[in-house]
C-alpha cells in the first residue's frame, strides 16, 4: 500500500472507533465523507447490485451519521451476514464499480 493511503485508511479506522461502531461497514472517501449526490449514487448502485445478484440478498439499512456536515459517511449495517463477509462483499464490489474512489471499512 502507498503511503498517503495508509493515512487514509488510519484516518478511516480512527473516525470510525470514535464515531461508529463495529458492526457497521461505513463507506467514505478520503475527504472525510460524501456528498448528497454520491450518497443517492452508492445507494442506487448497491440496490442494483443486489437486484442483479453480484451481492447475495443481504438486507442493509441505511443510517445517518449523528454529526451531520456537508459531507457525510454511509454506515451500513447487515442483518442477515457477519458484518466481515459484508465487509469484504462491499468492497470488491464498488472496486469493480468505482474503482478507488470510495474506502470501505
Amino acid at each position: 500500500m502507498k503511503a498517503r493511503t495508509k493515512v487514509k485508511r488510519a484516518g478511516v479506522k480512527l473516525h470510525r472507533k470514535v464515531f461508529g461502531s463495529t458492526k457497521e461497514v461505513r463507506i467514505t472517501t478520503g475527504k472525510g465523507g460524501l456528498t448528497k449526490s454520491e450518497i443517492k449514487d452508492v445507494l442506487a448502485t448497491l440496490t442494483k447490485a443486489v437486484k442483479d445478484g453480484r451481492i447475495p440478498s443481504l438486507a442493509y439499512q441505511y443510517r445517518p451519521p449523528t454529526i451531520v456536515a456537508r459531507r457525510e459517511t454511509i454506515l451500513i449495517t447487515p442483518e442477515s451476514v457477519p458484518v466481515a463477509t459484508a465487509r469484504v462483499r462491499l468492497r470488491a464490489m464498488m472496486k469493480d464499480e468505482y474503482g478507488a474512489r470510495y474506502i470501505v471499512d
